[in-house]
């Protein structure tokens, strides 16, 4: 099997059942206009079709160079480099350093607005 095959089983295996549950609901729950239902399986297409090349490209350019930086590493001994570089490099998420700033509201800012009124 092939790469762009195994990824694209990958990708069908995590999407499909999120486009299931909203074909689900839209016939029974919550319907929804024809050509917005249309559009999302357009949209689910692409985001496959998008994720397998996103994530072969990964594959084959990304994940060979940390293979090979992990086994240098470790062969040689110097998980020190590892561990400092971890606690360096990534103290706190990016994205939970932008809502501490926001003041949890995701506005960039210090909530101003009639938005920030309702939190």
């Amino acid at each position: 099997m092939n790469i762009f095959s195994q990824k694209l089983r990958e990708v069908l295996a995590s999407v499909l059942p999120i486009v299931f549950i909203v074909l689900i609901l839209n016939y029974t729950v919550l319907p929804i206009a024809s050509n917005l239902i249309i559009r999302f399986l357009i949209g689910s297409v692409l985001i496959i079709f998008g994720l397998t090349v996103f994530l072969v490209g990964v594959d084959i350019g990304v994940t060979p160079f940390g293979s090979l930086i992990g086994t240098s590493l470790t062969k040689n001994n110097k998980l020190w480099i590892i561990a400092v570089s971890g606690l360096l490099l990534s103290p706190e998420q990016p994205g939970s350093l932008r809502h501490r700033d926001s003041g949890g509201l995701g506005l960039g800012g210090r909530g101003r607005g009639p938005a920030a009124s309702r939190f």
